[in-house]
């Protein structure tokens, strides 16, 4: 049998084609496997210019205790777009490397809000050392406030900021000033492992949060299916030596970074300036999953 000079050429491409499509396939496969890997002793959080995370968002108050409380909070769910990206390299004091994330939400036709936080890898963990500007929108309050662990706050921004370090509402201009957290606080503690559990916040800083490496799951979202690890938040808001367990915090981390972090705080009060104890009560959750991510 003989094969002219046109037929091998294009038995040559087929080979290619095939050996290449072999090639992507595997690598497709390889990345899919790294999502699902578990997390070795050596893992730090992945920290390089450029990387970044896009999030879907969703806030809600609900199971309102009367209904009628509901009037002091028009807008009782917002949901909307975050996305994070490391944007540069910074030193701080001189002496840390850190490494900006830049959160843009946006949420319909609000404005835009932004953050910053300065992060720095060290051997025993991921911590935060300064921030400015506004993460966050939320539902708003209408001449409502809110009572919680004997604690007024003038809205739930305000309260979750003390919560999540977060920070609401707040212009981020050029002449913004870094705020210094002073010690730094070790977001993630390494080694990462089930049971490893660390101090967050201490007493009267404003109250104490211990974090806990306590579980590990498979979770499915828009942007693939990846292996998690379980971060725990365990508050002490009223120091009677018990776990607060109307906050539940957590957020589940990956290989490439944060993958969802869920938020519900129950029996929130509400109170008005006619009722300045309380008109009722509840709930508050929000939600950050993620639809998409570029990690180098």
């Amino acid at each position: 049998m003989c094969i002219n000079l046109g037929e091998g050429k294009i038995l040559k491409t087929l080979y290619l084609l095939i050996v290449l499509l072999i090639t992507v396939i595997l690598l497709s496969c390889q990345l899919e496997g790294d999502k699902l890997m578990k997390l070795d002793e050596n893992f730090q959080y992945p920290l390089e210019v450029g990387n970044q995370w896009e999030y879907s968002t969703q806030i809600e108050f609900f199971n309102p205790r009367p209904d009628s409380v509901l009037s002091v909070i028009p807008e009782t769910s917002i949901s909307g777009q975050s996305i994070v990206t490391i944007s540069k390299q910074q030193m701080l004091d001189n002496s840390v490397n850190s490494y900006c994330f830049r959160q843009r939400l946006k949420q319909g036709t609000e404005p835009e809000f932004y953050s910053e936080s300065y992060y720095a890898n060290q051997p025993d963990g991921l911590y935060l050392y300064a921030y400015r500007g506004s993460g966050m929108s939320m539902p708003r309050l209408a001449g409502g406030k809110i009572l919680f662990k004997n604690r007024r706050y003038k809205d739930i921004r305000e309260l979750l900021k003390q919560l999540t370090d977060s920070h609401y509402f707040v212009p981020l201009s050029a002449n913004d000033f870094l705020n210094y957290e002073h010690p730094p606080l070790c977001v993630i503690s390494y080694p990462f492992k089930i049971g490893s559990e660390w101090l967050y916040r201490s007493y009267n800083n404003p109250f104490l949060i211990v974090k806990r490496i306590d579980d590990s799951k498979v979770m499915e979202t828009a942007a693939g299916t990846f292996f998690t690890y379980r971060v725990q938040w365990l508050y002490h808001m009223d120091s009677n030596g018990e776990l607060d367990n109307d906050i539940h915090l957590a957020d589940y981390y990956s290989g490439i970074g944060l993958v969802k972090r869920s938020i519900r705080i129950q029996n929130l009060m509400i109170t008005t300036e006619e009722s300045p104890q309380e008109i009722g009560l509840v709930d508050y959750s929000e939600e950050y999953e993620l639809i998409d991510y570029q990690v180098k």
